[in-house]
């Protein structure tokens, strides 16, 4: 199968033209039955990512969200986008 495409971006035309921006992505790692999720945020909306893990925080850059949210990772998937 394909992995899954996102935009970082989108402008939503029945809310006057108001561009969003990817500001956070859950990721699921696992199967229906059982698994593990983490989180990519962009605090500043500047491209600086951020990876939370449970008690593990690094930073990120978006090539490694797109890589690991997308699909391409063994099991991994976003399970949620968030815009602002």
């Amino acid at each position: 199968t394909d992995p899954l495409e996102f935009p970082t971006t989108f402008t939503n035309y029945l809310d006057a033209g108001e561009t969003y921006r990817l500001h956070a992505v859950v990721v699921h790692v696992g199967d229906a039955f059982a698994g593990h999720y983490y989180s990519f945020v962009d605090p500043g909306l500047d491209g600086h990512w951020v990876r939370f893990d449970d008690d593990r925080v690094q930073a990120v850059d978006y090539p490694t969200v797109a890589k690991e949210a997308t699909g391409t990772v063994a099991n991994a998937a976003a399970y949620l986008l968030q815009y602002v």
